[in-house]
């Protein structure tokens, strides 16, 4: 398992976006960051999954952080790894935050996936860890494990 300080280099390397969309500039805010959201790492063969463990156990908030994007368009492959990050934390649900300035790109992905759009929080937070930064609206996605493994069997019902 990698520290946040390994994590911190990877993801500068791999996904400085994700950092500058979270507004993270140093390597002490992201492992704020991911401490006081006790994050834990999924680490795949095409990236890192980032999860946050909601309080009641049942959710998790995923950051896929992918360097093989072809990945995500196999669909196949990549409810495979979500069902795995469901069975390896022990959540029922996967949900994904996106914040209003995020391409349509991530939303048609998420959607081709089988995410819901459960709908959108409008001005609900700041621009994550900056507490000066105006509020933004953010996106709610999310797929539950019984539909995961519904897509993967192929049943639409």
């Amino acid at each position: 398992m990698m520290t946040y300080v390994q994590l911190y280099a990877w993801v500068r390397r791999n996904a400085q976006h994700w950092l500058d969309l979270c507004g993270l500039t140093n390597e002490e805010q992201f492992c704020q960051f991911c401490y006081e959201r006790h994050i834990t790492t999924v680490t795949l063969d095409c990236g890192v999954v980032l999860c946050e463990v909601s309080h009641d156990g049942l959710t998790a908030q995923i950051h896929p952080l992918i360097t093989d994007r072809a990945a995500f368009f196999d669909k196949e492959r990549a409810l495979g790894y979500f069902g795995g990050i469901c069975s390896s934390l022990g959540v029922e649900r996967l949900e994904a935050h996106v914040l209003e300035n995020s391409g349509k790109a991530l939303r048609r992905v998420l959607k081709y996936l089988g995410f819901t759009h459960e709908g959108t929080l409008r001005c609900a937070a700041r621009n994550m860890l900056l507490p000066g930064e105006p509020l933004i609206s953010i996106e709610i996605w999310s797929i539950l494990r019984l539909e995961i493994l519904e897509v993967k069997s192929g049943r639409t019902d």
